[in-house]
């Protein structure tokens, strides 16, 4: 209990500008972008719910199924978001936190600093599927007609899969790390990486709603989906796991057996994800963390003085170019602010 409190203060910590004072206005301005973000989301998922649940396949209408494959996407999407969370997670609470050395002096159990751990980026998986589901359970059932059953099974799905994601982080952790580790002394190229990546994402993110815009106010989406596109999305949501289980299970259909395929899958996942996190944690506390190197330097010549301007501008360039949050916020945002 005490060690999940010190990670929830710490996490929360965030938000304060000191110790004492909350950043309301950080606060604000990220509930409000983020509102944003899923209001847009929101509005073309709601319309592409309904134009897809009439598209007929052979001529038959069949609903139920345009039902169930609209709700594996967004399922294994939660699914996809939770494992890279998890795995940035893992990496962070074992491999990079600052009290592990001193925690691991303390009269406190190694199991108990492990569960703790666990069940902390468990609540935290839990926390970011919750806030995905909710907007997207509540725009599907109201247009396609559910009742609260279905909102309340839809919902479930915010425990489940975080549970399912974990075993796939634990197994990712191990690479990301070493990934992580050989861009750590490359900062300039990791900075590129990470500015081409989200200029990628944002990228495609623009043009899927302008393409579902397009192709909803047109009435042209009923002729993108033709009959070999369907087959393709049919074939593929049977091979999404878990998202397809849990999407046949919301929709109450073969309810019992998806239950149990659910069950199953959640407890032997849930198994693996501790086993191979226990397994990486106490491989990170054997490991001696080095400390003292002796950092070898080739002489350099004396800099040229430059005027006081000059000095200052360099001095900021490079106080942002060498800080992490500043590169990102500056050179990363205007680079895809033309998007």
């Amino acid at each position: 209990g005490v060690l999940l409190k010190k990670q929830m203060t710490e996490k929360l910590s965030y938000f304060k500008r000191d110790k004492k004072r909350i950043d309301i206005v950080g606060a604000l301005l990220t509930l409000v972008m983020t509102a944003f973000i899923m209001y847009v989301v929101v509005e073309v998922f709601g319309a592409f719910v309904a134009k897809y649940t009439e598209i007929r396949l052979n001529g038959v209408r069949d609903v139920r199924a345009r039902q169930y494959e609209i709700m594996t996407f967004v399922y294994e999407f939660v699914f996809a978001v939770d494992v890279i969370g998890g795995v940035v997670a893992i990496n962070r609470a074992i491999f990079e936190s600052d009290d592990r050395m001193i925690i691991q002096t303390l009269p406190v159990k190694a199991s108990d600093v492990l569960y703790s751990k666990i069940i902390f980026i468990y609540a935290k998986q839990v926390l970011s599927a919750f806030v995905i589901l909710v907007p997207f359970v509540a725009v599907f059932a109201s247009v396609t007609k559910q009742g609260a059953g279905y909102v309340i099974l839809g919902l479930l799905a915010a425990f489940i899969i975080p549970v399912m994601s974990l075993s796939v982080s634990s197994v990712l952790a191990m690479p990301y790390y070493y990934v992580k580790k050989f861009f750590s002394s490359k900062y300039v190229c990791l900075l590129v990486i990470v500015t081409l990546v989200l200029f990628a994402l944002f990228y495609c993110y623009a043009t899927v709603l302008d393409f579902l815009k397009t192709l909803m106010s047109t009435g042209e989406i009923k002729f993108f989906f033709s009959e070999k596109t369907m087959t393709t999305i049919i074939s593929l949501t049977r091979n999404l796991v878990p998202a397809n289980f849990i999407a046949a299970f919301t929709l109450k259909t073969d309810v019992w057996k998806n239950l149990g395929i659910i069950a199953a899958i959640t407890v032997a996942t849930g198994a693996i994800g501790i086993l191979i996190t226990s397994l990486l944690y106490n491989k990170a506390m054997k490991t001696r963390a080095t400390a003292g190197a002796i950092m070898i330097f080739a002489k350099k010549s004396a800099a040229r003085k430059l005027p006081p301007f000059l000095s200052l501008l360099k001095k900021e360039f490079n106080l942002v170019m060498f800080t992490p949050d500043y590169a990102v916020q500056y050179f990363t945002v205007a680079a895809i602010m033309p998007l």
